[in-house]
């Protein structure tokens, strides 16, 4: 996908879960569990704002100064991506973006169990409102 080539590297690195952005210089990529410091590819905080207006924009939603909030899913050949933005404005100059990378592998309530995430109970109980269809 043409539209990610600028995080195109990071993302063929596929023990990279997050790359995590707070302005065009702060660049941080989550890999095995720990962040680290990576070099940003634009030159300037406009360059970085456009292309996240264009990303945005490419996956059917829009992002400006009156909806300055934005998040798209992307399906890509990295996987599905959810690119988060928030731009410069009241709060911060800076264009912040998140890019998660969605896991493949899918988790049953017992391998959530096993890893400690939730509990016995928990489970039950999840397992008792997907039955019965319950909102929660």
């Amino acid at each position: 996908m043409e539209m990610l080539e600028p995080v195109r590297e990071l993302l063929e690195q596929v023990d990279i879960t997050d790359i995590l952005i707070s302005s065009r210089d702060e660049w941080l990529v989550e890999k095995a569990g720990h962040l680290r410091q990576v070099t940003s590819p634009f030159k300037s905080e406009q360059e970085l704002r456009d292309w996240a207006i264009a990303v945005i924009r490419f996956g059917g939603s829009r992002i400006d100064i009156a909806k300055p909030i934005a998040e798209v899913s992307l399906k890509t050949k990295h996987g599905l991506l959810r690119f988060h933005c928030v731009l410069g404005g009241e709060c911060s100059e800076n264009t912040q973006i998140s890019i998660r990378r969605h896991s493949a592998k899918h988790f049953s309530l017992q391998d959530l169990v096993y890893s400690n995430f939730i509990t016995e109970e928990q489970a039950k109980l999840l397992s008792a409102i997907l039955e019965a269809k319950e909102n929660f």
